[in-house]
């Protein structure tokens, strides 16, 4: 659970280096001591959250929310729900892999689900073209057209308009039935 959250947190633009775990029993106060001491050191040493970063505090929340919602999302869930069996049993096919391609997998799985979620957190605030999208997220057009098509084809994202020679996408509309 811990390297996911690590993935999540470099996947919203945080140094998971933030986030450390160490097994100390209760007969080891001294090493306790010094691992507290050299994390408090290193988080110091990266400064402020976002700040460290490169990040300005409104891209940081946006991001963070981001990575929140792709944290409890049902995909995050099955991924770490299928870690454990899939580096002991293999996958369907009887195949096992390693740790590294494991977590190669894992990453990009993590990365793409904080990426839709925040296509959708900005598709929230309005309706946008896939450039626009790119442009708001820094992101490659060509990632932001093949997240927006996944999305459609899931059911969250509809296209709106066309403007220009472009469609302009946004949240699928929720049906208010009103009793009828």
């Amino acid at each position: 659970m811990v390297n996911m959250t690590w993935k999540i947190l470099k996947g919203a633009g945080v140094n998971p280096k933030r986030l450390a775990l160490e097994w100390v029993s209760a007969g080891e106060g001294l090493r306790f001591a010094e691992i507290v001491t050299k994390f408090t050191s290193l988080i110091r040493e990266l400064g402020p959250l976002g700040q460290g970063e490169g990040i300005d505090a409104e891209k940081l929340l946006f991001k963070l929310e981001a990575a929140k919602r792709a944290a409890e999302g049902e995909k995050m869930r099955w991924i770490l729900g299928k870690h454990t069996e899939i580096s002991k049993d293999g996958n369907v096919y009887g195949e096992v892999f390693t740790g590294h391609e494991i977590g190669r997998v894992f990453d990009m799985l993590a990365l793409e689900e904080i990426t839709n979620q925040e296509i959708l957190l900005l598709l929230e605030g309005g309706n946008y073209s896939v450039r626009e999208i790119a442009q708001n997220l820094s992101l490659p057009s060509s990632q932001v057209l093949r997240q927006v098509q996944a999305l459609r084809r899931k059911g969250f994202l509809e296209s709106k308009e066309i403007r220009g020679s472009s469609p302009i996408y946004g949240l699928v509309s929720k049906e208010v039935n009103g009793g009828n």
